[in-house]
C-alpha cells in the first residue's frame, strides 16, 4: 500500500571511509529490516543476508508496492542546486516516506553529477544526499551516465574528443563515491565497479531483478545481463540504462560513443526474454513513455524520465499492483510539491511472473559470496562461508539437486555470509599525506628511519621516545578497543633505512601477535 505526502526533512550522516565498513554494515543488518514476503526465498539487507519465512508481510497483501527512479540530477550538484539542497530534500523525501510509499527500491537512471571526476564537490553532494536512504536501509542501484564518467569536462563538453569512447569507460571517480558495497546486495559484471550490476528483491509476493547497465554498453556487458536474466527466469525484470528512448518514445539508433545503440540493447536483450517488463531511462527531453510486446508476448514498460531541472527535483514514483497486473507512475517534485500531471501514465496487461524454483536465490548467494575478500575479514570466518560456498557450487551444479537441497545449502551460505567477522587488524590511515580528515600530515611522519629492526623517529613527546610522531588512537577518535597502538611500516629503499610511507595498523589484540 503506498500513499505520500510532502516533507522537508534534514538527514546527516558522516562518510565513513575506513576498512572496518564491513563490521558497520553487519550492524547495519542486524538493526534493520527488510520487507518478507509470503513466498520461500531469500531477500538482503545490507552486504549480508536474511532469509525470509513464510510470514505474509502486511504492506503486500495489497500487492501494491512502489518504486522510485530519479532522472539527471546532473543541474542539482552544481552551486545553484547545491544552494537549494536539492539532492539531499528529494532523498530525506524517500527516507522519510519509505512506509508511505512501501517503497522498495531507488533507481538512478545516470548523470548523477555533471563533471564530478574534475570536481569532487559534486559526488561530494551526491553521496552526503544518499546518506538518508542508506540510514533507511532502502536497496538503490545507479546506472552510468555519460557524465558520470571522465568523457565530459568542465562545462559539460568532451574532455578530449580524440580518446572520449575510451574516457566514457572511466568511471573510477564514480565508483570512488558510490562503490559496490554502498549499495546492498550489489552483484556486478567487473570487480569493485558499479557500472554493470544488479540486485534483488521481493515484493507483493513476486520476486524482482533490477540490472543495471553502463552508458550504450558494450557488447561483453550486454551479454552478462543475458546470462543474469536467464537464470532468473522465475523473477520480473527492471532494466535501467542512461540512454534508451526519446521524449517521443522512440528508440535510440546511435551509439554515440558509447559501443552499442539503444536499438541493439533492445534487439539483442529487452525483447529477447520472456519476464522483462520495465526499462527505465533518461539523457534526453523531460519525459516519455513506450510500450512493446517482446518476441514471447509479454509486454514492456518503458519510462523516460530526465528533466535537468536546476530549481526542483523531479522524482518518479511507480507503484505496482500485482494483483491487478498494472503500473501508474506520476513525476513529483517534493521541493516544490508539484506534480507533471501530463507524464502521469498508467499501464494494465503486464501478467507478472510468479516465483517457481528456489535455484535462482541460490544463484544469487553463490555470485554475491564471491564477491567478498579475504583481507576484509578474518580467517576463520571467511574460511567457513568458502566451504559454504563450494558445498552450494555442488548443489548448484548438481542437475539432479532437489528443491530442498537448494534451500539448505543456500541457508548455510547465508548463515556463514552473516558471521562473516572483520580482519582483527582494525582501521588503518594511509601515511605521506598533506593532512587528512583522519589528522595526518606529512610532518608527523617525516624524519624516520629504521634502525636493527626498530622504527625511530623523533616523538610528539620527548619524554616519550616509542611514539614515534604517531597521532594517540584518542586523537584518531577510535573505539576503546582499539586504544592500545601497534603499528608496522614499509620502506622504500634497498638499504631499507628511509622510512617514506606505509600503514599505520589499529590493533584490537594487547599483545599485538595478530599483526
Amino acid at each position: 500500500m503506498s500513499t505520500f505526502q510532502k516533507m522537508h526533512p534534514r538527514a546527516l550522516w558522516h562518510e565513513i571511509r575506513r576498512p572496518m565498513l564491513a563490521l558497520i554494515l553487519v550492524v547495519g543488518v542486524l538493526m534493520g529490516s527488510f520487507p518478507v514476503s509470503a513466498i520461500s526465498t531469500t531477500v538482503s539487507d545490507g552486504q549480508n543476508i536474511q532469509t525470509s519465512t513464510d510470514e505474509v508481510n502486511p504492506n503486500d497483501a495489497d500487492g501494491k508496492f512502489t518504486i522510485a527512479i530519479i532522472p539527471d540530477t546532473q543541474q542539482e550538484v552544481l552551486s545553484g542546486g547545491i544552494s537549494l539542497g536539492l539532492f539531499r530534500n528529494r532523498m530525506d523525501w524517500l527516507a522519510n516516506n519509505k512506509d508511505s510509499l512501501d517503497l522498495r527500491q531507488i533507481i538512478h537512471t545516470g548523470d548523477k553529477v555533471n563533471w564530478g571526476w574534475l570536481d569532487p564537490s559534486q559526488l561530494i553532494c551526491a553521496s552526503d544526499a544518499y546518506r538518508a536512504v542508506d540510514n533507511a536501509k532502502i536497496p538503490y542501484i545507479s546506472s552510468i551516465g555519460n557524465h558520470d564518467t571522465a568523457a565530459v569536462g568542465v562545462g559539460g563538453s568532451a574532455y578530449d574528443a580524440t580518446r572520449t569512447s575510451l574516457l566514457v569507460r572511466d568511471t573510477s571517480a564514480f565508483n570512488k563515491y558510490f562503490p559496490v558495497k554502498r549499495s546492498k546486495d550489489l552483484v556486478t559484471f567487473e570487480p569493485d565497479k558499479v557500472d554493470n550490476a544488479y540486485q534483488t528483491f521481493t515484493a507483493a509476493g513476486k520476486k524482482w531483478l533490477v540490472i543495471s547497465l553502463e552508458f550504450c554498453p558494450r557488447t561483453v556487458a550486454i551479454n552478462w545481463a543475458k546470462t543474469v536474466v536467464e537464470q532468473h527466469l522465475d523473477y520480473n525484470v527492471i532494466i535501467s540504462t542512461h540512454s534508451y528512448i526519446s521524449g517521443s518514445g522512440s528508440i535510440g539508433g546511435s551509439a554515440e560513443y558509447g559501443e552499442n545503440s539503444p536499438q541493439y540493447l533492445y534487439d539483442n536483450l529487452i525483447k529477447v526474454y520472456p519476464n522483462i517488463r520495465f526499462v527505465f531511462c533518461g539523457h534526453v527531453d523531460a519525459a516519455g513513455k513506450r510500450e512493446d510486446i517482446g518476441i514471447n508476448g509479454n509486454k514492456i514498460v518503458t519510462v523516460l524520465g530526465c528533466f535537468h531541472s536546476s530549481t526542483t527535483n523531479p522524482t518518479q514514483l511507480m507503484e505496482i499492483d500485482t494483483n491487478l497486473n498494472t503500473a501508474k507512475c506520476k513525476f513529483y517534485a517534493p521541493y516544490t510539491n508539484y506534480e507533471w500531471t501530463q507524464y502521469a501514465y498508467n499501464f494494465t496487461g503486464l501478467n507478472f511472473v510468479s516465483p517457481s524454483s528456489s535455484k535462482p536465490a541460490l544463484i544469487d548467494r553463490i555470485n554475491l559470496s564471491k564477491q567478498e575478500k579475504q583481507k576484509d575479514y578474518s580467517p576463520t570466518s571467511f574460511g567457513a562461508m568458502l566451504q559454504a560456498q563450494s558445498a552450494a557450487v555442488a548443489v548448484r551444479d548438481n542437475s539432479s539437486a532437489t528443491e530442498l537441497q537448494y534451500t539448505d545449502v543456500k541457508d548455510t551460505l547465508n548463515t556463514a555470509m552473516a558471521n562473516l567477522e572483520p580482519p582483527l587488524v582494525g582501521k588503518s590511515w594511509e601515511f605521506g599525506t598533506d593532512g587528512n580528515t583522519e589528522g595526518w600530515t606529512a610532518t608527523k611522519v617525516n624524519g624516520l628511519t629504521t634502525a636493527g629492526g626498530y622504527l625511530v623517529g623523533e616523538a610528539n613527546d620527548a619524554s616519550n621516545p616509542f611514539d614515534a610522531r604517531l597521532q594517540s588512537p584518542i586523537f584518531l577518535n577510535l573505539d576503546p578497543e582499539y586504544s592500545i597502538l601497534r603499528y608496522r611500516a614499509k620502506v622504500s629503499n634497498s638499504a631499507y633505512s628511509t622510512f617514506t610511507g606505509g600503514t599505520a595498523y589499529f590493533n584490537r589484540d594487547s599483545d599485538g601477535d595478530t599483526i
